[in-house]
């Protein structure tokens, strides 16, 4: 009787605001694809293969956002980013995105991607996916268990496959989560 059980709540509302916003402010196409990983910028988050497999899709935009540690993960972004060439389609948001601007974030993003060498549970990636957004995470993500049919699991020791699986969503309007 002194233990309570309190489950891992997320905070997605609905409806999603019309799509449309973030991508005007960034000057993404609204008809290009958009990744977005959405949570802390840290090393453990992998991010900068993220950036990587982005770079490898012609057309395709990420979003980040943060907040930053402070570890050095924002600066190793935005070095991989100038020196792949992507800074156009790889935009940073260091200071995170909260309330109507993360449900702007979710509304126009086409999947969320979450490739962590080591997350617990993972509670960007049930967020994205209560809005009915493809998620894209790696095997050490606790929460895939959780997220079902719309949850591609990548072997974290293979970014090759993070790269195959978003270029394989991202090419496939049906299974991108165009939700808003």
């Amino acid at each position: 009787e002194r233990i309570a059980i309190r489950p891992n709540g997320i905070a997605a509302s609905a409806p999603l605001p019309v799509r449309g916003a973030l991508r005007q402010r960034l000057g993404i196409p609204n008809d290009a694809p958009l990744v977005l990983a959405i949570g802390r910028i840290a090393e453990k988050k992998g991010l900068v293969p993220l950036v990587t497999s982005v770079a490898a899709l012609h057309g395709v935009h990420l979003v980040i956002a943060g907040p930053s540690d402070g570890d050095g993960t924002l600066e190793a972004i935005e070095a991989a980013r100038d020196s792949l060439g992507v800074a156009v389609r790889v935009h940073l948001s260091p200071e995170g995105l909260w309330g109507d601007a993360k449900a702007q974030a979710f509304a126009d993003a086409d999947l969320c991607c979450l490739f962590s060498r080591h997350e617990n549970f993972g509670q960007a990636a049930l967020e994205a996916a209560s809005y009915g957004l493809p998620v894209v995470v790696s095997d050490q993500v606790g929460a895939a268990e959780f997220l079902g049919a719309g949850c591609v699991i990548v072997p974290l020791a293979n970014p090759g496959a993070l790269t195959a699986t978003l270029s394989e969503l991202c090419a496939d309007a049906a299974r991108r989560g165009v939700v808003g």
